[in-house]
């Protein structure tokens, strides 16, 4: 019930980046008046604004990890609020083993279009070795990269705008 994919022209494989067919496409937010018709023509279906989303099930997920990573366990509480996510989604059953990797594994699920992926998977030390994904590193098969890419560079104009701002060295 949360799978929310384009498919329509669209091959699963991506063998080249910048081809828009290539690669399942995520149905985000349509350019659509309340009556269905277009909100700005020129666009056409597409729309080209970001809106925050805040989820009660990140919340849930936030509170679960925070539990685990400092108790090494989750509250009864918090188990049942995992629950309610899976149960939201369509699923039956309780959920496996509730550890970090389960929590970033829902994440990736629950949030798969909601732009958090890269700072979870930092957060979880696997965005630049051991987890990879078409194109990766420049390779189709995907591969390991340098640790750099865990660091954001701080924008030119920031650090012009702020003399107090020392660029992150390894993020070049």
């Amino acid at each position: 019930k949360r799978a929310l994919w384009f498919t329509d022209g669209q091959e699963k494989e991506i063998n080249q980046q910048d081809l828009f067919t290539d690669g399942y496409a995520v149905i985000k937010y349509k350019n659509l008046k309340r009556d269905g018709s277009l909100a700005s023509p020129s666009l056409g279906a597409f729309n080209n604004i970001g809106i925050p989303v805040f989820r009660l099930a990140d919340a849930y997920l936030m509170a679960a990890e925070l539990e685990l990573r400092l108790n090494g366990t989750v509250s009864g509480t918090a188990t049942q609020n995992l629950q309610a996510i899976r149960e939201r989604a369509g699923l039956s059953g309780s959920a496996p083993t509730i550890n970090l990797q389960y929590i970033l594994d829902e994440r990736g699920r629950e949030l798969y279009w909601e732009c958090h992926r890269r700072t979870d998977l930092v957060r979880f030390g696997q965005f630049t070795k051991g987890y990879n994904w078409p194109l990766k590193g420049n390779s189709l098969e995907g591969r390991d990269v340098d640790d750099k890419y865990n660091l954001m560079p701080i924008p030119n104009s920031d650090l012009n705008a702020n003399s107090n701002l020392k660029q992150n060295s390894a993020a070049y």
